[in-house]
This record gives C-alpha cells, sequence and structure tokens, in this order.
C-alpha cells in the first residue's frame, strides 16, 4: 500500500498514507514544524531522529508513514504525522497489527499531533485504524493520559477502538524550572548529598574541574567524538551494545546528532578535568520538552562517580541554563541511578489499541489465562 488517502468524517481532513521512498523534502521540512506545535513532545518521533534511523540502521519493516492534512480553502496544513510498521501475532497480541515505529534507540512512541486540533487529528487516526485491515496498533512506552486515551474510553467514540493495556510505568523525570541545590536537599538524604560533595572535592584534587553544557551549534564535532569515546568504555564495550560497537550505529548517531543541532536542538553536559572529558551525556530537543538520550563516563575514573556528578551539576544549573524546557525524560528505566536524582515521574503505558471485533472479543480471555498462569507459577 502506498500513496493512499482516507478521507475522515472531520471536514478536510485527510489521512495519507506513504512510504519511506515517497517522502519529500517538503514534507520532512512541514513535519519538522508540526514537531514543534505538537501536543505532546516527542524528540523519537521527530524526521530528525527517524529518517536519520531509517538511512543508517537495521530495518524494522518497510515503515508506513500516516501524515494527516487538514484543507481549509486551497491550503493543505499538515496537522498529524503518525509512522508505524506492520507485525505479525505475538505473545502480548496475537493478532496482524500495526506497531508504532521504534527502533532499538527509541525510548518513547506515540503520534505527532496538532496542539490546536489535537481531538480532531486524534479521531482522524482512529478512524482510519478501525477501516483499515489490522486488528490493532500497538505502543510501546507510550505517555499516559493523552487525547488517545481519553477518546480510547469515550463512550461517543463513532469508531470503537479500546486501549488494551499490557504494562505500564514510571519513567524518571527532571523539571528545570524546579532545580537547584534547594531541589537538591530536598530529593537527595543528607548522607548521600554529603557523599557526593565529598567526591567532589576528591575529583578536584585531580586537577581543574571545568561542567559546560553546550547547546545547538555550540555543540562541536569534537565533543561528538568525546561522547562516542567514552560511551564505548566500560560493560557498554564487553557486551558489544556501544554505539561504536555497531555497524550503523555511530554514523547514525553523528547524522541524527548533525539534524538536531542545525535546528538548535541538542545540548549536550561535559564533566572535565584538566581539559579532559570524564563523561558525556547527549540531550534532544523537541517542543518544550528535553530528551535525555545516552549517557558515557571514564571508567578510569569510576572512584569519583564522573556520570553522577555531571548529572548533578545539570540538576543545580538547569534552571538557568534550561529554563525554556518545561520537563527532561530521562529515557531511563526503572530503578536506574537518576531515579533518585530527578524526583519528577511521567506514567508510561505500552499496549495495543484494538481495532476489530474478534480482538476484543478474545483478549480478555487471554489477559485472565495469563493472570492466571502467572498465580500458578509463583504458587509453584
Amino acid at each position: 500500500m502506498a500513496s493512499e488517502t482516507f478521507v475522515s468524517q472531520e471536514v478536510g481532513v485527510q489521512v495519507e498514507a506513504l512510504r519511506y521512498g515517497e517522502i519529500t523534502p517538503q514534507l520532512v521540512e512541514q513535519w519538522a514544524d508540526l514537531e514543534q506545535r505538537s501536543t505532546e513532545s516527542n524528540a523519537y518521533l521527530s524526521p530528525h531522529f527517524i529518517l536519520a534511523a531509517l538511512r543508517h540502521l537495521p530495518p524494522q519493516g518497510d515503515p508506513l508513514f500516516l501524515p494527516v492534512w487538514w484543507r481549509k480553502d486551497t491550503t493543505a496544513l499538515l496537522v498529524g504525522m503518525g509512522v508505524f510498521v506492520e507485525r505479525t501475532a505475538h505473545r502480548r497480541f496475537p493478532f496482524r497489527h500495526l506497531a508504532a515505529y521504534r527502533c532499538e534507540h527509541s525510548y518513547l512512541t506515540g503520534i505527532l499531533m496538532d496542539a490546536s486540533c489535537e481531538e480532531l487529528v486524534a479521531r482522524a487516526y482512529f478512524e482510519y485504524f478501525g477501516s483499515a485491515p489490522w486488528h490493532g496498533v500497538e505502543f510501546v512506552n507510550r505517555v499516559a493520559g493523552g487525547v488517545l486515551d481519553r477518546l480510547a474510553t469515550a463512550s461517543d467514540n463513532a469508531v470503537p477502538l479500546r486501549w488494551y493495556e499490557y504494562e505500564h510505568s514510571q519513567r524518571a523525570t527532571l523539571i528545570p524550572g524546579a532545580c537547584g541545590e534547594e531541589y537538591l536537599a530536598e530529593t537527595l538524604s543528607a548522607h548521600r548529598l554529603k557523599k557526593l560533595r565529598a567526591q567532589q572535592r576528591k575529583l578536584a584534587e585531580q586537577g581543574s574541574v571545568e561542567w559546560r553544557l553546550s547547546l545547538g551549534d555550540e555543540v562541536l564535532p569534537a565533543a561528538v567524538e568525546d561522547f562516542l569515546l567514552l560511551e564505548d568504555t566500560g560493560w557498554r564495550n564487553e557486551q558489544g551494545t556501544s554505539l561504536r560497537s555497531r555497524p550503523g550505529d555511530a554514523d547514525f548517531f553523528r547524522d541524527m546528532v548533525d539534524s538536531f543541532r542545525r535546528d538548535r536542538r541538542i545540548f549536550f553536559t561535559e564533566l572535565l578535568v584538566n581539559g579532559k572529558v570524564l563523561a558525556s551525556t547527549s540531550n534532544l530537543i523537541s517542543g518544550r520538552a528535553g530528551f535525555a538520550f545516552k549517557i558515557g563516563w571514564d571508567p578510569e575514573y569510576g572512584k569519583f562517580s564522573p556520570g553522577i556528578l555531571n548529572e548533578l551539576e545539570l540538576v543545580r544549573c538547569a534552571r538557568k541554563r534550561l529554563s525554556h524546557l518545561d520537563y527532561i525524560d530521562s529515557g531511563a528505566v526503572a530503578d536506574s541511578f537518576i531515579d533518585s536524582l530527578w524526583g519528577a515521574r511521567t506514567t508510561l503505558t505500552s499496549g495495543v489499541l484494538v481495532a476489530s471485533r474478534l480482538a476484543r472479543r478474545l483478549l480478555p480471555g487471554m489477559s485472565w489465562l495469563r493472570t492466571l498462569k502467572r498465580h500458578l507459577q509463583r504458587a509453584n
């Protein structure tokens, strides 16, 4: 399926179905503009991220791009963008379905929707999904509580899609406007804060300590290469999971960073001693939100916890340097070291917008059987 158009019941709204080869520079420009006014910020849905991933990373299938257009008079405004791949049955959803695109470096999925007409856009997607041949649409790690959830539980929904959740979690989030020394005193125990300050003093004994935050075009190619070198050390290198250890991953990172940098939508933080970078973080910006991407640190200085000290300085300085951001998504799994430093939480949900009657009938029983199986396994 390619170059097909679905006309929504919403006046003037159309959902277009495109394949990768049909994505034009003009659409990419409109896509990037939509990202900045989307009701939910998401750097992992940015054209800067997705197109770099498609250029360099192993394919996840033939992506289906679903732009939503709102046509008024002779003009057409891009008001929605979703990228999906077709999937066969799996254990959690044993039916043919679409899945929101995510590569191995994606930490959040969803749909970009113009904040000025998000419900109109969401209804157009619901209509499209309900008329398509798939049994549902899967989202892994989507922010809970948005317009998709509201429509999925609304009794007046014209297309009866329902949200079937199979997992939810909490993710650490930082609110720059709330940061500073008082925040650290409230978030960390006195013992932990005292220990971190002691590590800072011991690190200062090694030489001149510097911390810097580089924003937009201040992120120089040397900082990108320093980051890749640090991220390639320690256990990531040993397990073969670092960006430099796998073909295409480092090129993806350089390409993606360069695209975000041209829009001044990226920042790095670095901790240095005598000019040597000991820890580095790469962070993306989408709309009014930041997204912590990956981190690296020098294991030779592990006793000083340079990675944690780097994050500590970010917490101290975020209110002053990143006041234009409403929040920063850590991208971290639960119980990560960042949990104790970043006190706010975002609720994520994983599941399927169920479209077919067959799936809606069978899923409750299958869910009950899985629950029974878990109880029996615990009992034994």
